[in-house]
């Protein structure tokens, strides 16, 4: 679906909320320059060093976002509690990979309504068939079996919060930190 002038009219709330008009200095244009300097800075000091990212919800979208205005090779993305798939129908096909991007892992519940599966689910092919999908254990708390709306609510709050106290997901990253260190 297109406007008057041509454009797409799905929106990704990433562009709607950073982007300056007529290309001003802004939130994310400061994000790229910054990330820019200190992967470039750590490349310099670290000739050979691989580099990997780690976003958490709207994060991760300014990362992908980043991969492409980035332009050099990437070895990892870690997305936790992502909303690509949301903001995916902003784009033709649904999106395509940053070049170079050398492995992304997506971490998700699905009681965690923000985030969603992408490994072989996701409209785009070439994003469903690079993603590795870890579905994050909740562990049992009796708020995520509560039928009330309200309930159901907070529940999905809870989710979108909990990778960060996840023991699953610490030891699941830091098993693929290591295996990229320690790949030749």
């Amino acid at each position: 679906i297109k406007d008057a002038a041509g454009n797409p009219l799905a929106a990704d709330v990433t562009w709607s909320f950073i982007i300056a008009k007529d290309s001003a200095e802004c939130f994310y244009t400061d994000f790229v320059k910054d990330l820019r300097a200190l992967i470039d800075g750590a490349l310099a000091k670290y000739p050979g060093a691989r580099i990997a990212c780690l976003g958490h919800s709207q994060g991760t979208q300014l990362l992908f976002s980043f991969f492409f205005d980035y332009g050099k090779p990437i070895d990892g993305f870690f997305g936790i509690g992502s909303p690509i798939s949301m903001y995916s129908g902003a784009y033709p096909n649904w999106g395509k990979l940053p070049p170079g991007l050398g492995f992304w892992f997506n971490f998700y519940n699905d009681m965690d309504f923000v985030s969603s599966r992408l490994q072989n689910v996701h409209p785009s092919k070439e994003i469903s068939d690079f993603v590795i999908d870890y579905q994050v254990p909740l562990g049992w708390n009796p708020i995520y079996h509560l039928p009330f709306i309200k309930t159901q609510l907070v529940a999905g709050l809870l989710a979108h919060v909990a990778y960060w106290k996840s023991d699953y997901v610490a030891k699941t990253i830091a098993e693929k930190i290591s295996q990229l260190i320690h790949q030749p």
